[in-house]
């Protein structure tokens, strides 16, 4: 006979405290941490016997206030679906946070449909992310299906059926698809890098610059729009690289501005900069004002993200603006259809365009705009 997973028997030991009276409708059940004191299990363990609890309605989990009987007898079972994050609470992640919520919002809202439970599982706290994520799978009464932030290569055989058996339902909220067999919701992070230097080409700029991680996908775009508008050699060593590879942003502010105080004291410098987030974009702009160069009047600056509070500085950045809240609808959409088509289902890509919100910081060319003027 199988042995009972330990977040199976202490469900089921759970559930039997419930329905024998220990807890009343509306009482709140002992906390997570409570539990890992009086079980001796682990808290991941614990976390996952009260998601069993709550997909079969016997408690509900609310975020601040802890964990409240619902009734005591096991309702309808909900449908699960496990977002799985890296990471979650790293210094990476805490700059992206209200891309995480609008996502999730989006998400959430699609669920609704079929009334889902959604848990968040951060795989950057496990040991061996593949061998938990295949113990989830391989649960009696596992993930209906999982949406990812981020895709890491040991996650290929895992999703797409390499490992001898079907692909399991999913979708990836990432920046470029890395497989085509993998079903994907992303932004035309490429285009928005095209779109700019069409846009700032219309304002008159010729002397251009990028400042980003080099080879990433908006550098790619970039050096594709520029060669597409003959500006390629014109600009080719204005393709600025940053001098530490970061995604945390209070560095990547700092990059920026670093490399900006070089580049703007050029005898050629550019009149425009894009950068490859509005972190980036700060940077960029605390050093144009410590040279004394007038943003948008001598130089034009755009980042990307639309991060809280950039239209609220001494000049307010112009960006991109991913709606990151539609893209969790959609990721959401495509995951149910997955789940009820079954193994009729096709993975595929789609991409969401990106609206550029038009601030402050972008203007015409110097020489345009004095002639305008004049």
């Amino acid at each position: 006979m199988t042995k009972k997973a330990k977040y199976a028997a202490l469900a089921e030991k759970l559930e039997n405290d419930i329905a024998a009276g220990m807890y009343k409708v509306g009482d709140k059940f002992p906390s997570e941490r409570v539990l890992v004191k009086r079980s001796g299990l682990s808290l991941l363990t614990v976390r996952q016997a009260f998601s069993t609890l709550e997909r079969k309605g016997l408690i509900i989990r609310r975020q601040g206030a802890g964990s409240f009987v619902t009734a005591l007898k096991p309702q309808q079972e909900k449908v699960w679906i496990a977002v799985i994050v890296m990471d979650f609470n790293s210094e990476v992640a805490a700059g992206y946070q209200f891309i995480y919520a609008a996502w999730m919002r989006g998400l959430s809202e699609a669920m609704e449909e079929i009334g889902a439970l959604i848990t968040i599982m951060d795989m950057g706290i496990v040991k061996d992310p593949p061998e938990r994520l295949r113990e989830v799978a391989e649960q009696e009464k596992g993930p209906a299906g999982y949406v990812f932030s981020t895709v890491h290569h040991w996650m290929l055989d895992w999703l797409t059926g390499a490992a001898k058996r079907p692909p399991l339902p999913h979708v990836v909220i990432a920046d470029r698809p890395v497989d085509r067999r993998l079903n994907v919701v992303t932004v035309d992070f490429e285009g928005a890098s095209r779109e700019m230097v069409r846009k700032f080409r219309g304002l008159g700029h010729e002397r251009m610059a990028f400042v980003g991680t080099e080879g990433c996908n908006r550098w790619d775009g970039w050096v594709a729009g520029l060669k597409e508008h003959g500006l390629y050699e014109r600009n080719r060593d204005m393709l600025i690289a940053d001098p530490e590879r970061t995604s945390v942003l209070i560095v990547a502010e700092e990059n920026g501005y670093r490399v900006a105080r070089e580049f703007l004291k050029h005898p050629d410098r550019p009149t425009a900069v894009y950068c490859m987030n509005d972190s980036r974009a700060k940077g960029v702009l605390r050093a144009a004002e410590e040279l004394g160069i007038s943003v948008p009047r001598e130089l034009s600056i755009v980042g990307f993200d639309d991060m809280p509070g950039i239209d609220r500085l001494s000049t307010p950045l112009a960006t991109f603006a991913p709606d990151w809240e539609a893209v969790g609808r959609e990721a959401g959409k495509a995951l149910i259809t997955w789940i009820r088509k079954g193994a009729g289902y096709a993975p595929r890509c789609r991409v969401r365009e990106i609206q550029l919100v038009e601030r402050t910081s972008l203007g015409s060319a110097p020489g345009r705009a004095a002639a305008a003027g004049g």
